[in-house]
């Protein structure tokens, strides 16, 4: 087996003394090479039957040999997704299968529609595969084909001999894979450092999850099953809000030991907080488009205007924060002007049914994206190829 382009190389064995051979290597009535090795690498792609002729030539006895090459397009030898960056905003992701076998890892979105494609056809100008809707709603089609270039460069959608979908893709900036990932109890607050997840439970409990197992170890107990409201660490230290029920709502720093707990400023209702140069941001849910800021000792240091409604989580990378809202949407936002720009939308991924699953909390590690719910004992990673933006 080998890949478009790729130098394959037969050779004839023969048994040891034997002489004054011909050789004739061929695929149907093709004439590949008369010498005692075929090296070929302007292979198409697909199934290729090679029948070696060997002649002795004093006798003329003839012996036959037949063997398969199976030559694989590189575009779908490698896992890509694909994504058209204008109109229908389809994506299609592609995985490693053989041509001719059923393969159930190339995978096509568009809207809130989505399945799988079944390879159908190896066709001049692409491949042609059968859809097969995994979720969708009233808008979905399903039965429908979706033809790909060779090159991965342009696609079609066909619903009944009718094209109503089409356009050029590339390998988009906002590629998304959605991997759910156990944690022991809802997240409300989440933020990293730089190895693990940190997510605080709304009872108070402080989890990290090692990334490369998906196991939650508990690490403290940050209030006394008061409601937390965000998470944040920098600088080996934990800071975290929580809701006194129908006192107040306070926000604290603890060091690693959990021995030192230092309260801060009294904020209104912090639903997301996220420290950026010394900086800690502070969203509030129904104080629409602001980002409230104070020192690390909690001291108010002014409202930074984001300009989005319905704000329930924060995060940052090494320029930008990252805000998420209520809706599914996340905005790239400069930290010190508040100017932001819509990167993700995408609500009819996040919308869960009913308003007890909102969203509750993001954080971002290793260019991927991890966002919690509420009442939901899961995180969901999401690859956003958020350096591109950078």
């Amino acid at each position: 087996m080998a890949r478009v382009g790729e130098l394959v190389v037969l050779v004839a064995k023969v048994q040891s003394g034997e002489s004054n051979l011909s050789y004739v290597w061929r695929e149907g009535n093709v004439t590949l090479s008369y010498e005692a090795y075929l090296s070929k690498s302007d292979w198409s792609v697909g199934e290729h039957n090679i029948t070696l002729s060997v002649t002795q030539n004093s006798t003329h006895q003839t012996a036959w040999d037949c063997t398969l090459v199976t030559i694989e397009d590189r575009l779908l030898v490698e896992d890509k997704i694909l994504q058209e960056r204008a109109g229908w905003q389809s994506l299609i992701r592609t995985g490693k299968f053989v041509l001719n076998q059923k393969s159930a890892t190339v995978e096509y979105r568009a809207f809130n529609c989505g399945g799988d494609l079944i390879y159908a056809a190896f066709l001049d100008d692409g491949y042609l595969f059968d859809e097969e809707m995994l979720f969708g709603s009233e808008f979905c089609m399903a039965g429908c084909q979706v033809e790909l270039s060779h090159d991965g460069s342009y696609y079609k959608k066909y619903c009944d001999g009718n094209v109503v979908a089409q356009g050029k893709l590339s390998t988009p900036l906002d590629a998304t894979i959605y991997r759910k990932i156990p944690i022991k109890a809802p997240s409300a607050g989440m933020d990293n450092n730089t190895t693990h997840i940190l997510y605080a439970t709304q009872e108070g409990e402080l989890y990290a999850l090692k990334m490369d197992e998906y196991n939650s170890s508990l690490i403290a107990n940050l209030t006394d099953n008061y409601l937390v409201n965000g998470l944040a660490y920098h600088d080996r230290l934990y800071y975290y809000s929580y809701t006194i029920p129908k006192t107040s709502y306070e926000m604290e720093r603890m060091d690693l030991n959990g021995s030192t707990v230092t309260p801060l400023h009294a904020t209104p209702f912090p639903d997301g907080l996220d420290i950026y140069e010394d900086t800690i941001y502070c969203v509030t849910h129904d104080v629409s488009g602001e980002v409230t800021l104070f020192d690390l000792n909690g001291s108010y240091l002014g409202v930074l205007e984001s300009g989005i409604d319905d704000i329930v989580g924060i995060a940052h990378t090494r320029y930008f924060l990252y805000i998420l809202s209520e809706d599914g949407d996340i905005y790239q936002t400069l930290p010190h002007t508040g100017v932001s720009k819509l990167i993700f939308n995408n609500d009819n991924l996040f919308e869960k049914g009913n308003n007890s699953y909102g969203l509750e909390a993001i954080t971002i590690l290793n260019d991927f994206i991890y966002i919690s719910y509420i009442n939901d004992s899961s995180i969901y990673k999401i690859d956003l190829n958020i350096t591109q933006y950078e």
